[in-house]
């Protein structure tokens, strides 16, 4: 009948826009204050870690510490991140001031928003993210070992 034909309709309708919502939503997402190095079906990172990267590889450190006062939390999380780890790794010398806004940064219960993979969509405390929860920090210092 027409009624069952339109509803079979409808469903097909979902089914196909459904393959594609991940992708849609990832888009979204993408472009607010997220962190994520691996999203979607496409494993690309999120634009605030696509930008890091690059200033990361142009040794552009100095912006990377400007970005502690940035008005993104996701953005100030992965400054700070990054930066303990060129510490670490004896690329750049922090001053005082720099150490104590990292400090305030990683106790921070600001929520930002972490996708990784097809299925990790969510929102985090930053001070959730340096203690691992979703393994967020596992992926983070993979990330950065390869980079680095």
């Amino acid at each position: 009948t027409r009624k069952e034909s339109s509803a079979a309709s409808d469903v097909y309708k979902r089914q196909s826009h459904s393959i594609f919502a991940q992708d849609d939503y990832f888009e979204s997402f993408h472009h607010t204050n997220s962190i994520g190095f691996a999203c979607s079906f496409s494993g690309s990172s999120t634009k605030i870690v696509s930008e890091i990267y690059n200033l990361i590889y142009n040794k552009n450190y100095y912006e990377i510490i400007n970005r502690l006062d940035s008005k993104k939390d996701a953005e100030k999380l992965i400054s700070a991140f990054v930066l303990l780890k060129l510490k670490n790794y004896k690329k750049i010398n922090l001053t005082k001031t720099s150490l104590e806004k990292i400090d305030i940064i990683k106790k921070s219960n600001e929520l930002i928003f972490v996708c990784s993979g097809c299925t990790l969509f969510t929102k985090m405390k930053i001070s959730d993210f340096f203690e691992n929860k979703e393994k967020m920090l596992d992926l983070a210092n993979n990330w950065i070992k390869r980079i680095i």
